[in-house]
């Protein structure tokens, strides 16, 4: 059993400036540390990730700190999994090297995590008293908002600087990226998997000392990325869906002329053939994507091997009244098709599709592709049932209560984490 302490990780870039008021003010803050976390004791970590300057000299040379140097850069993530492999404590934490935080908020960070049972506690440097700068505030604000809207879980400060994280996080630490967005890519993470529950408290910020290493255009596009990616790993319908949500209603605007002339004349006169191609290609794609976005659902489902309640009305929707019957629809396809091209293969004497006019020509191939598609997609569906049905006797994913038909299909009644109250 690990012992009942904290590990505080500083990692550290030409931070000479700050570094030791830093290092001091976090084994000043031991006590209240301990006495409002409940804690045995503190350790303090600092990681000198490749500096050019006095940071890991200085941090050396204080006395109950111990100091890990990086012979090159190898960025902030990095540092931070160095520090983590070396402790061994059950509470693992850490905090910018640059002044702005106050260590003494690990107590509360602490309290809250052992009092929700949290595994991640996030240290929210966005509140009314705050002294973070104005761009970083609205950028930190977007982030959030963006993250909170794909998780369905509100989070204030998705790149704080400041958390505390239990030992069993570091089953899962090494997937993470070894850059700035290393934080955002920790937040992505807690919030879409549902095996974790991730809590956030407000701490105190005040002006940095020294220069940021953040580049906000540069960085501020590898946090929107890594959100958009984590989200897409965990919840890849949500993607698929929206994609072909928006294709169809593009063939929907695009074809509603053609509507209109065929409801008028009951036509369509070969000067729309280009428009009827089009409409036709962008709404079978649509098609396309919404389905995939349920068979992407369900591998996320397999490859996580857990049941997701959140955006699970989509999902059990797809399972239980689209992915279900698409081999129905594919033969309805296929059948329709041979009704198309038999009677005139009747009627030309065996000449395939020489009698027949373009429309139902066009018809004919829309079907063949769209019921081909659909028997595939029907085939893919029931090896994902089989695969997800043998992780369940094995053990390795929790069966649904609606029951042995459902369970391969829904999402489970997995109680979804959720940002703890300040």
């Amino acid at each position: 059993m690990r012992p009942n302490r904290l590990t505080i990780v500083i990692p550290a870039l030409n931070e000479e400036e700050a570094i030791a008021e830093t290092v001091r003010g976090a084994l000043a803050a031991e006590p209240v540390i301990c006495e409002q976390g409940g804690l045995d004791g503190v350790s303090v970590l600092v990681v000198d990730d490749g500096s050019t300057d006095r940071t890991g000299e200085i941090a050396s040379s204080i006395e109950g700190v111990t100091c890990i140097t990086h012979p090159k850069n190898l960025g902030y993530g990095a540092a931070l999994k160095t520090g983590f492999r070396h402790a061994g404590t059950e509470y693992l934490s850490f905090m910018d090297a640059d002044g702005t935080l106050n260590p003494a908020s690990f107590g509360t960070l602490v309290e809250t995590m052992k009092r929700d049972r949290l595994d991640v506690v996030l240290g929210s440097r966005v509140h009314a008293n705050s002294q973070m700068p104005l761009v970083r505030r609205i950028g930190n604000r977007f982030f959030a908002l963006l993250l909170s809207l794909l998780s369905g879980t509100r989070v204030r400060d998705s790149a704080s600087g400041m958390r505390v994280l239990t030992y069993r996080c570091l089953e899962w630490i090494d997937l993470l990226p070894d850059g700035l967005h290393f934080t955002p890519a920790m937040s992505a993470m807690a919030l879409f998997d549902h095996t974790l529950r991730i809590g956030e408290t407000p701490v105190s910020y005040k002006v940095r000392v020294g220069r940021s290493k953040l580049n906000l255009i540069q960085d501020g596009l590898r946090f929107l990325g890594i959100i958009l990616s984590t989200a897409y790993t965990y919840l890849p319908a949500l993607f698929f869906i929206l994609a072909g949500v928006m294709m169809v209603l593009t063939a929907l605007g695009l074809g509603f002329p053609m509507l209109e002339h065929y409801a008028r004349y009951q036509e369509v006169p070969e000067y729309l053939f280009n428009r009827v191609i089009l409409v036709s290609t962008i709404g079978i794609g649509g098609v396309m994507s919404f389905l995939m976005g349920g068979l992407a659902n369900n591998a996320a489902q397999l490859v996580h091997r857990a049941d997701f309640t959140r955006h699970g009305r989509i999902s059990r929707f797809m399972n239980r009244w689209v992915l279900r019957y698409t081999w129905f629809f594919g033969l309805l396809a296929l059948t329709l098709a041979g009704a198309i091209l038999l009677p005139g293969l009747a009627d030309d004497g065996g000449r395939l599709m020489e009698g027949l006019h373009w429309s139902r020509k066009l018809s004919l191939m829309l079907l063949v592709i769209v019921g081909a598609f659909l028997l595939m997609v029907s085939s893919m569906y029931t090896f994902q049932l089989m695969a997800k049905r043998r992780l369940i006797r094995l053990g390795h994913m929790r069966e649904p209560a609606e029951g042995p038909e459902d369970s391969a299909q829904s999402a489970s009644s997995t109680t979804a984490p959720s940002i703890s109250p300040s």
